[in-house]
């Protein structure tokens, strides 16, 4: 008889409603709920293993800041750098560092693109409210001074091939805000799978080193059960018999080293461990549906089953009106629940001895936890980082470097040639060498001597030979701008002569495809935390907050009744305050004028340079003037000033046909005559 085939429900065993949620049965196997044990082994286990993430990274630093021979190399049984084995054979360990060149190069192209964030309403009347928030979420990038947090990250993400930010919304200089903070990799752990987008993420967590008086002021609430004084037990902060500990371990972590980094300790003794970690659980609950809902949010919903009573309550009120007014029970509508296990994100804060801090549910409305995080290239689960691709060829222009400094040291260089015939009697071997060395050193002997042979002292000298270090050298030069993509346009280097500006400037638009990819990844980064940062400023942003850019010309306020329930999506587009925006701005309104489809005030006034304010105000008091029928006056007569230029510019003003340049970007505003 054959067997029946089992399913897994056949196989599962059964048991009480909180094994199907893991948060419960987790805790269930913990006193009281207030350790985590399991937890916290699952996050040291994460940790753990990102260890070659870490060592990788690590050496990439070093090669990238100079310390170039710092790998172990075993010589005779001892363990030792390659830096301390070529001292060893009394050499000097030299080096060309040529990454950080490539490095600064690629760090500074993401610096000069100058980008900021834009919002598209995906609702009626989406122009208005795209806009509006478009301008809270630059005011935040401005005052937030999220440029340069970004410039920092995009340096890590090319060391470390990973980009972490953490967004938060909190006091910070009296300022309620979402704030964007850089996070090292270092201290970061998650659990993901092979999705280069990590939509597949379970759980994402960081290390968190802060001072005793920051965990009181995070920690020490009563919605906690926390005071200090459990915190001082929980830390063992001012207990006896420490101090010695904490200074020696100080000493060893004066600097993020990869050797001093752990799990369970601080970097600095005098701060504490607190582990932040947030993991996608699951429970059960009850997936709600109301048909009267107005929009989508409200039409679906999910509940606890504690919170079912409310459901219950809410129908038979319903059920109440519709008995009054009599209608139909096929046009009764009411909300109906289905149970199902619902998966959602749960945040932990745990000590290092896994004791629970705070936790709960995430707060955020967009459901998730508050990283964001990208890793490139992620191919089958690994990260190859960008820097790590020129170490080889930074060692092997390292060994030629010394090859060709060994080979110039070991090539005879001013080797004397004394004829023993010539030595004075009265001077013994010795002597008469260490006269040669002399700079006025005079030789005085007897020609007519019966052996003179005729011989004179020699010096001998002879350049190194050439085995071709120097060509290899060039070659090996070349090819790693070659690979990275980072050539002589791309750095703004003085062109050869007779290149042509066009050229050149094809060379540096072709110069960034190989780093496209790399910078594309980015962008798509900044446009996930930034989608991020506006659904946290939708969620906690107040009614008439002044969100008005530093660029804008008029004041504007948030309403937050209205961008309530809307969902927005964001891309990254270039800064208005560019130069290479302002100069495309400009150009386009010269194109205009010289068609006569703007005046000559609108010109002006949206023209961006140097005196532009100044000249639309002389404007509109010479159009005022001139409408009265008054013809204006002469120049002022300004002590030291350009009269005859102030006279040229009263007579452009009167002229006819008259429009206003530039001839380069943030030049002042020249008359230039309008062609018929």
């Amino acid at each position: 008889m054959q067997r029946p085939l089992l399913t897994l429900d056949d196989v599962r065993p059964l048991g009480k409603d909180y094994r199907l949620d893991t948060v419960k049965e987790r805790l269930h196997q913990n006193t009281g709920g207030r350790y985590d044990m399991e937890l916290l082994a699952d996050c040291a286990r994460s940790w753990n293993n990102k260890d070659e993430f870490r060592k990788e990274r690590a050496r990439i630093l070093r090669y990238l800041f100079g310390n170039q021979w710092g790998d172990y190399v075993t010589y005779r049984g001892l363990r030792m750098t390659e830096e301390e084995y070529i001292k060893l054979k009394h050499n000097t360990p030299l080096k060309n560092n040529v990454m950080v060149s490539l490095w600064m190069s690629v760090v500074g192209l993401h610096a000069k693109q100058e980008t900021e964030p834009v919002c598209y309403a995906r609702a009626e009347d989406s122009k208005n409210l795209s806009d509006m928030m478009s301008s809270a979420l630059q005011t935040n990038w401005q005052n937030t001074y999220m440029p340069d947090i970004l410039d920092v990250v995009f340096a890590e993400y090319l060391i470390s091939g990973a980009a972490f930010a953490r967004e938060s919304y909190e006091e910070r200089e009296e300022l309620h805000d979402s704030y964007t903070d850089y996070v090292n990799p270092y201290y970061m752990f998650w659990e993901a799978g092979s999705d280069p987008a990590h939509r597949d993420l379970r759980m994402i967590g960081y290390l968190h080193d802060i001072s005793p008086a920051e965990l009181y002021f995070r920690f020490a609430k009563p919605k906690y059960g926390l005071t200090i004084k459990d915190l001082n037990d929980i830390f063992h902060i001012g207990h006896q018999g420490e101090a010695g500990i904490n200074e020696n371990y100080q000493e060893q972590n004066q600097q993020h080293a990869y050797e001093n980094v752990s799990f369970y300790t601080a970097s600095d003794a005098g701060l504490c461990r607190v582990i932040e970690v947030w993991r996608e659980e699951v429970k059960p609950r009850w997936q709600c549906h109301d048909p009267l809902a107005v929009t989508q949010a409200d039409a679906y919903f999910r509940v606890d089953t504690k919170d079912l009573k409310h459901i219950r309550e809410k129908n038979v009120q319903r059920k109440r009106l519709y008995d009054q007014q009599g209608v139909p029970v096929e046009k009764q509508a009411y909300i109906t629940a289905e149970h199902i296990v619902d998966k959602y994100w749960h945040y932990c804060f745990l000590s290092p001895e896994g004791r629970i801090l705070c936790e709960g549910e995430t707060p955020y409305d967009h459901k998730s936890h508050p990283f964001s995080m990208t890793l490139f290239p992620y191919i089958n689960g690994e990260v190859h980082p960008f820097m790590g691709f020129f170490i080889d060829q930074q060692r092997f222009i390292n060994s030629l470097v010394m090859m060709n400094h060994m080979a110039v040291k070991s090539a005879v260089k001013g080797l004397k040639f004394l004829p023993l015939s010539l030595k004075p009697d009265d001077m013994t071997i010795e002597e008469y060498a260490n006269q040669s060395s002399e700079y006025d050193a005079v030789y005085v002997y007897d020609d007519r001597k019966a052996k003179r042979t005729g011989a004179k002292p020699e010096f001998f000298t002879h350049s190194a030979f050439n085995i071709g270090t120097n060509e290899m050298l060039q070659t090996q030069l070349n090819m790693i701008h070659e690979v990275s993509g980072v050539s002589g346009a791309l750095q703004g280097k003085t062109p050869t002569s007779g290149t042509s500006f066009a050229r050149y400037s094809l060379e540096a638009e072709n110069a960034t495809t190989t780093i496209y990819p790399l910078i594309k990844r980015y962008n798509s980064f900044k446009e996930r935390l930034a989608l991020k940062k506006c659904i946290t400023m939708q969620q906690f942003y107040e009614e008439g907050r002044d969100i008005t850019p530093k660029s804008s010309d008029h004041q504007t306020f948030y309403r937050a009744q209205s961008a309530r329930n809307v969902q927005f999506r964001t891309s990254i587009k270039e800064s208005a305050s560019s130069a290479a925006y302002i100069q495309r701005i400009n150009e386009f309104l010269d194109r205009l004028f010289e068609r006569g489809a703007i005046d000559t005030r609108m010109y002006i006034k949206n023209y961006d340079a140097p005196g532009a304010d100044k000249l639309l105000v002389e404007y509109d008091n010479y159009m005022q003037q001139m409408q009265q029928g008054q013809m204006p006056g002469a120049p002022v007569q300004v002590p030291g000033a350009n009269q005859q230029a102030a006279q040229q510019a009263a007579q452009a003003l009167m002229s006819e046909g008259q429009m206003f340049t530039r001839q380069q970007p943030n030049a002042r505003l020249t008359p230039y005559k309008q062609t018929a």
